[in-house]
């Protein structure tokens, strides 16, 4: 079994780090309206911005058949109605823990705001400190 690491890394370290699959950033949100399934927003945390999703659909287990039968039949007919606002406001800074896809975008896991803005500094202190053990690790 592989050991996924967070990463704590800016965009732009995200951008060019290979082999990157669990990472958290932070910065500020903005939301992007369009979606059905999910939460789209953009990241921006003055390195660069990244687009990012969170899944806001929920999902539980169903023991009573009718109860099944209800949940679909109620899916069928919501299929045309948007999904709300997200729970965070645009412009403030917050922490996102995710998965990163394929195409670079972050499938977020975890959001949630800063408390104090010292987890902003703590946040790019890690990173910087990131970026010195990747380039050990590459030099070696």
């Amino acid at each position: 079994m592989e050991l996924l690491r967070i990463r704590r890394l800016t965009v732009r370290q995200l951008r060019s780090a290979p082999d990157v699959d669990v990472v958290m950033l932070v910065g500020r949100l903005t939301f992007v309206p369009g979606s059905r399934v999910s939460w789209l927003f953009d990241l921006d945390d003055s390195t660069g911005v990244v687009r990012g999703s969170r899944n806001c659909v929920t999902t539980r287990v169903v023991d009573d058949v009718e109860e099944r039968i209800r949940q679909e039949s109620n899916k069928m007919l919501d299929l045309d109605l948007q999904i709300g606002p997200p729970p965070w406001k645009d412009g403030q800074y917050h922490c996102v823990a995710g998965m990163v896809s394929a195409d670079g975008t972050v499938e977020a896991t975890h959001i949630r705001p800063l408390h104090d803005m010292n987890e902003l500094t703590m946040h790019l202190l890690e990173c910087i400190h990131q970026h010195c053990v990747l380039n050990k690790l590459n030099n070696k």
